[in-house]
């Protein structure tokens, strides 16, 4: 994850598409990657892996 200013934040998705978002500190914030829809949600400036938008089943 790189800061790119006070509110800005960019990090690589598993995808590998790069994603930068505006985020609002001390507030959570979710963000979805536009090219394979993994939805990440952040608290201020923390990046975690919420939940992925295919679930891989084993048979």
């Amino acid at each position: 994850m790189t800061s790119l200013g006070q509110n800005k934040v960019a990090f690589v998705c598993n995808c590998g598409d790069e994603i930068t978002v505006e985020v609002k500190p001390d507030q959570e914030n979710e963000v979805a990657c536009s090219k394979c829809g993994q939805e990440y949600r952040f608290f201020g400036q923390s990046v975690l892996r919420f939940r992925t938008g295919s679930e891989d089943t084993e048979h």
